[in-house]
């Protein structure tokens, strides 16, 4: 009898150990979860790096390139790229599922950044997800491995993350004390035997406090300022416009000539419709508020550079 009972028990025992097998160790909470096991934490494999650099179009697109290269002997399969700076309100995320690095490459994965948060500044960080169990093998990534995660710190090779942080404060605290636009149309006149564009900046006070002072406008790629009477050509036109709560609603009038007449200079133009305004914001700090312009002002803007130019 003794027997047969240990017999049972024996028997119970195995079949609760089956069972227990049967359990993968990433199945999350229970049946029906769906949610896939997290990426294990890791080091970058050898020879890789990560830097954040920011081009002339991404500034326009208020995005970052996030650059990973591969200076190891095996490829790199990234399956997902998170940018956090305490600068931006919001992590900012690789909207792609994956891409390869190929050894002696170097991979630029855009990320769109968020507003951006004065109040708070720190070290950015990128967390990359990987796939590298090719790594000595000289067969490359094998897309069944299991993920792996990796935060660094990266490069700022160009100190471009301290410059926007500056930039996007000037002009948050600018925007605090007034709104800055450039509602069209352009005017087209001729000046000392040149044909000039000329169209307003509006300042509309909030009525908050502070003050700042639009100073002058200097070019862009695309427009070269000039003195509106004579339209001589200048590097830069003084403004000296003093904006406060008190102060009324503002009209300044700008006057332009096309800076570069090659027929590149519309069709590859990132940020030539974009004006420069050198200002002294609340607190003293000086620096440039780039003011955009509409749709239909940037269109008006080229037809009048074409036209200028004799490109049309």
């Amino acid at each position: 009898m003794r027997a047969r009972t240990r017999a049972v028990t024996i028997a119970v025992l195995a079949a609760a150990l089956a069972l227990t097998g049967c359990v993968s160790p990433g199945a999350g909470a229970g049946p029906g979860s769906g949610e896939s096991p997290a990426p294990a934490a890791s080091a970058l494999p050898d020879g890789i790096s990560v830097s954040v650099q920011q081009s002339r179009s991404d500034v326009a697109q208020r995005r970052l390139k996030v650059s990973v290269t591969n200076d190891g002997g095996e490829p790199l399969t990234i399956t997902g790229v998170r940018f956090s700076a305490p600068q931006f309100a919001e992590p900012a995320v690789w909207p792609k599922d994956s891409t390869t690095v190929r050894p002696g490459t170097t991979v630029d994965l855009p990320v769109a950044l968020a507003a951006p948060d004065c109040s708070a500044d720190g070290p950015p960080t990128v967390t990359l997800r990987f796939r590298d169990t090719g790594i000595g093998t000289g067969t490359g990534t094998d897309p069944g491995a299991p993920e792996r995660e990796a935060t660094v710190t990266p490069d700022d090779p160009f100190e471009r993350l301290p410059a926007l942080r500056a930039e996007d404060c000037l002009a948050e605290a600018v925007s605090a004390v007034a709104a800055i636009t450039v509602p069209g149309p352009v005017r087209i006149t001729a000046a000392g035997g040149a044909s000039v564009a000329t169209l307003d900046i509006v300042v509309m006070p909030t009525g908050a406090e502070g003050t700042f002072r639009i100073d002058s406008v200097t070019g862009t790629t695309l427009l070269a300022p000039v003195d509106p009477a004579t339209g001589e050509r200048r590097d830069e036109v003084e403004i000296g416009a003093t904006i406060d709560a008190a102060a009324a609603p503002t009209t300044l009038p700008l006057s332009f000539v096309p800076n570069r007449c090659d027929a590149h200079a519309i069709a590859e133009d990132k940020r030539g419709t974009i004006l420069p305004l050198h200002v002294t914001g609340p607190g003293g700090v000086p620096g440039i508020v780039p003011v955009p312009v509409d749709d239909a002002t940037r269109s008006a803007l080229y037809a009048f550079v074409a036209e200028a130019c004799g490109l049309s």
